[in-house]
């Protein structure tokens, strides 16, 4: 069979244009290192000119880049990069700059997170940079009781963060669920309000809601923020959160609260009134199965939020 042949003849304008285009091609730095590097000459720039503009109109759009969020790549922190096979073929591979690459490492630790709530910033909090010279004596006590529970591999019992608005609780626990989800650990970091209205779009599935929930009773460590954060039916409080608490209690589940709330103040703020009157009995389950799963500690100190 005789061999089809594909090659087109330039017409002496487009063969002028790809001369001006090599010339200019071959004036680029970037272009001579990269010939010298390759042991190739000026001829091969000519017949490759198309791939070389390419590659160089894609390498130029990282120049002075200040990082991802600035990234004018299509595929942010990539971009096309030229490759020469043992028979000199010229093709284009995807190299990921060294900001990507970082993203990469500080995030590494997400894909430990099955379920979470956490912003970009918050998933980068290091507890171990935390600068403490300027922090009182009591929040310096209460990141002592934090570390001790992180060094202590067979911890089963987390912490009641409490304490006013802005202090820092969410902080310190988007701090500890990273440290663990950086050791491998499975883990979910819920906003409790976020959690109940994500599960009331599945009220009328009950598979699909008991799919949702067997991911929390089931992760190695549970940080459940802004416990009491908004007013609950008991319905939630009797068919969502006490089971909840009550699966991992019982599997000796690490987990961790924040609230506004001290305890104590739970047993007025769940203490829903209904037509049958009050349920303190209710109440006193939930309250029972928060003190198995965590010791209470008061973060103390002003509001950070500005």
């Amino acid at each position: 069979m005789k061999k089809v042949s594909f090659s087109f003849e330039l017409s002496p304008e487009q063969k002028l244009e790809k001369q001006r285009q090599s010339e200019a091609l071959l004036k680029d730095q970037r272009v001579i290192q990269w010939l010298q590097q390759n042991q190739l000459d000026a001829d091969y720039v000519y017949l490759n000119s198309t791939k070389f503009q390419q590659w160089i109109s894609s390498i130029s759009l990282c120049e002075n880049c200040q990082g991802l969020t600035y990234c004018a790549q299509q595929m942010k922190g990539q971009y096309f990069d030229l490759y020469k096979d043992r028979d000199a073929i010229l093709s284009f591979g995807i190299h990921r700059c060294h900001f990507y690459k970082e993203h990469q490492k500080l995030y590494s630790h997400e894909k430990n997170y099955v379920y979470h709530h956490l912003s970009a910033e918050q998933l980068q909090i290091d507890l171990s940079k935390l600068d403490l010279s300027n922090e009182n004596e009591e929040y310096r006590e209460t990141l002592s009781h934090i570390v001790r529970i992180l060094l202590d591999e067979g911890a089963t019992k987390g912490l009641y963060l409490c304490g006013i608005p802005g202090v820092g609780k969410t902080y310190l626990a988007a701090g500890i669920c990273n440290h663990y989800a950086n050791r491998g650990k499975m883990c979910a970091f819920i906003n409790v309000s976020k959690l109940i209205s994500e599960l009331k779009l599945y009220f009328k599935n009950p598979e699909e809601l008991g799919n949702r929930l067997r991911v929390l009773h089931q992760v190695d460590v549970l940080v459940l923020d802004d416990f009491a954060g908004e007013s609950i039916s008991e319905w939630e409080r009797d068919e969502i959160i006490t089971p909840l608490l009550n699966e991992r209690m019982e599997h000796k589940k690490l987990t961790f609260f924040t609230s506004n709330y001290t305890i104590q103040d739970l047993r007025s703020k769940y203490n829903i009134t209904s037509k049958s009157g009050g349920d303190a009995v209710a109440v006193e389950r939930l309250i029972a199965r928060i003190l198995a799963l965590a010791n209470e500690e008061a973060v103390k100190g002003v509001s950070r939020r500005k």
